[in-house]
């Protein structure tokens, strides 16, 4: 819930900063994951 709420008081500009920042990081984590499967 309070995500939420800080997420409607950060600006636009910031959390899509902030989106774009864990959308790497989640991927970078999902291709490690990968790449530990495979080997």
């Amino acid at each position: 819930m309070n995500s939420i709420i800080v997420g409607i008081d950060v600006s636009k500009e910031t959390f899509d900063a902030a989106v774009l920042i864990n959308n790497k990081v989640q991927t970078r984590n999902l291709i490690i994951i990968l790449k530990g499967l495979t080997n």
